[in-house]
């Protein structure tokens, strides 16, 4: 199965770069609920049976379950925990994402929605104080070697933000 972590602008511009071999979902998590990160989600829900599509605790969606700082999904092999990251928004998540059955300490996944991106971080549209203290806190969580997959722009890791991001201070 496959989790989809925020639908895009809608329904038109994701299938026109979806994969053909994927035809159903097991769940979907947004980040935040922006147009740009939220669009089409009931539509969605409704053509990849969609079983849970999780926003963040405090948010509003139409489709949307609230899902909280430190709470976990399985999807198999994977596991999916919540992080509560305002700032950006008053309702923001980031994702960890990481194998089951790897060792501690190995590569995990975190997506970061429009809290961090490479080399450069979220406008800070409801608190720069939280934006900057959530930033930190998230950066130090993970492993070092961790992938980060922002809301926009380019994969990055969490060594590289720690080095060379000017606004991770």
């Amino acid at each position: 199965g496959a989790i989809l972590f925020d639908t895009g602008a809608g329904i038109e511009s994701l299938e026109s770069v979806w994969p053909a071999r994927v035809r159903q979902l097991e769940a979907v998590f947004l980040t935040h609920v922006e147009q740009e990160h939220a669009g089409g989600l009931c539509d969605i829900v409704a053509r990849f049976k969609v079983p849970a599509a999780f926003i963040p605790e405090g948010a509003q969606a139409a489709c949307g379950e609230g899902i909280g700082e430190g709470e976990v999904r399985r999807f198999g092999r994977l596991e999916v925990v919540a992080y509560a990251t305002p700032g950006h928004a008053a309702a923001h998540n980031c994702y960890l994402v990481r194998l089951l059955t790897a060792p501690p300490g190995a590569r995990t996944l975190l997506v970061s929605g429009d809290l961090v991106f490479a080399g450069s971080v979220g406008g800070a549209f409801f608190s720069h104080e939280k934006l900057q203290s959530n930033l930190r806190r998230m950066l130090s969580l993970v492993p070092p070697c961790s992938v980060i997959a922002p809301g926009h722009g380019p994969m990055t890791t969490v060594e590289n933000e720690l080095r060379f991001n000017p606004f991770v201070v």
